[in-house]
């Protein structure tokens, strides 16, 4: 637990460092136009320049950060929920910024994983074995449903416009000329039917039998990441949305495979020779 403990606690710091000074840039300058940033590019969100974003950056993330990286180098006992808070705000942060404003830098990427470490760990940490699984059980839950529902809906369209959806303009079958598909019906039923399937299958699991549904959202958020994996590749596409399903595939298969190892009895310790 103590190796736990300092990686969180580093993260935190590495977070904190980093936000600080971008936090202050925002504020400074709310363009944006210091960072190669501009307002235009918000113009998916409820902001008209980067203030109020700014602000958030510097005082959740940054000030924030370093505050609960002090307090868990301390051995406070909020450690574990200070690091379910932290990894939860930073996935939320990450999620929203690639929503509004896409994919503009690798370490976007990055800071996904490190939300999504921060996650693993205070789960971890949370030493309360049965309150952990709970906890686990319902992100994955959330997560499940949520990526179950945009699998289907996606792939029930693929496979009512195999065409192209004219819902999706910018969509249509020349994207497919490097696949081995001629249009979009069988990828739509692989996303409806394997994808989208095992997280509905997983979603309901996890409420009716909560150690088969551990184990069909590790393999449904396997399947996500996979899917959207394959689908860059093929498609030689890396918006924000990809990297939004990805991040949700990464983080339904981690919290499953927690929630399948929290709350099991650990096993006995053979006793030492008198």
């Amino acid at each position: 637990m103590r190796a736990a403990r300092l990686a969180l606690a580093s993260l935190l710091v590495l977070v904190g460092i980093s936000a600080i000074p971008a936090g202050i840039a925002l504020v400074a300058d709310p363009s944006g136009r210091g960072l190669g940033m501009a307002p235009e590019m918000l113009g998916g969100g409820p902001f008209s320049d980067f203030l109020v974003p700014g602000l958030v950056l510097l005082g959740v993330h940054g000030l924030g950060g370093l505050i609960a990286a002090g307090l868990v180098f301390a051995g406070s006992r909020l450690t574990a929920w200070l690091g379910l808070l932290a990894g939860s705000a930073l996935l939320v942060w990450m999620l929203v910024q690639l929503g509004v404003i896409g994919h503009t830098h690798w370490l976007q990427a990055v800071y996904v994983g490190v939300g999504l470490a921060e996650l693993g760990l205070g789960l971890t940490l949370l030493r309360a074995g049965h309150l952990a699984a709970r906890i686990a059980r319902w992100i994955a839950g959330v997560s499940c449903a949520l990526a179950g529902i945009a699998a289907v809906a996606g792939g029930v369209e693929f496979l009512l416009y195999p065409m192209g959806s004219p819902l999706q303009a910018d969509l249509d079958v020349s994207v497919l000329h490097a696949t081995p598909f001629p249009d979009f019906f069988v990828p739509g039923l692989l996303l409806a039917g394997v994808v989208g399937g095992c997280h509905v299958a997983a979603a309901i699991a996890l409420v009716l039998r909560p150690r088969v549904g551990a184990r069909l959202g590790v393999v449904a958020g396997g399947a996500m990441a996979v899917w959207i994996l394959a689908e860059m590749a093929l498609l030689g596409t890396h918006d924000g949305i990809e990297l939004v399903f990805l991040a949700l595939g990464w983080l339904t298969l981690a919290v499953s495979y927690l929630a399948g190892r929290s709350g099991q009895p650990a096993s006995a310790e053979p006793a030492e020779p008198r």
